[in-house]
């Protein structure tokens, strides 16, 4: 497969990208950016809803619904706007379940999900499961799956062990290539496409 949409088959649905954006990201950044490119490409003629969250680049910033649902297509020039910078504690555990809790009861400062169509949550990050608080893997897990809301993982393997109880299953936990000091062929961003294709389910093997 080569992460393509089918386009025969244009169901709806909403899929959240939360991404880190802190300069740690920079090593990663060109394989995330060219296959989420590569990708939304493909998703512009399906009825799919796309929002995007940031993650805080800097100490003290909150976590940032920065586009919330719109078409593929904004949410890929969204995208391409952004650059790794920065540093500070990134608080995915706080954004998954952040997004999980708006699903069971809206939230304004959150995406407006829609019901009765697939949820997909997708996490870009190498740090381990953050939280300001109390939010543990297992319970961003269950309110996950309470809101019906499947999630991948693009991480790297030293952090993998923060991130496996959360996806249903092993494939939707996926290690990022590192791009810099030298490339890989994975930082054409193939593996991510194809990855998110299998992920949604609208790809060109099924």
């Amino acid at each position: 497969c080569d992460g393509l949409v089918d386009e025969s088959k244009p169901r709806p649905g909403d899929l959240v990208f939360i991404i880190d954006i802190s300069g740690s990201m920079s090593d990663e950044w060109l394989a995330i950016h060219q296959g989420l490119d590569r990708w939304l490409l493909t998703l512009q003629q399906t009825n799919w809803r796309v929002a995007v969250v940031i993650l805080p680049a800097s100490p003290g910033e909150s976590i940032l619904v920065a586009h919330d649902f719109t078409s593929p297509e904004l949410a890929r020039l969204y995208i391409q706007t952004l650059t790794p910078s920065g540093g500070a504690d990134e608080y995915t555990n706080d954004a998954l379940y952040g997004l999980a809790t708006s699903a069971l009861g809206p939230n304004r400062n959150w995406p407006l999900w829609r019901f009765n169509v697939p949820r997909r949550a997708v996490l870009f990050t190498d740090e381990y499961g953050q939280t300001r608080g109390a939010v543990h893997e297992g319970l961003v897990r269950d309110t996950l799956r309470a809101a019906n809301i499947d999630t991948l993982i693009f991480t790297q393997d030293y952090v993998a062990a923060s991130w496996d109880e959360i996806p249903l299953y092993p494939e939707w936990l996926v290690f990022l290539p590192t791009c810099y000091p030298s490339l890989s062929p994975d930082c054409d961003g193939r593996t991510v496409a194809q990855a998110l294709a299998g992920f949604v389910g609208e790809s060109c093997d099924e």
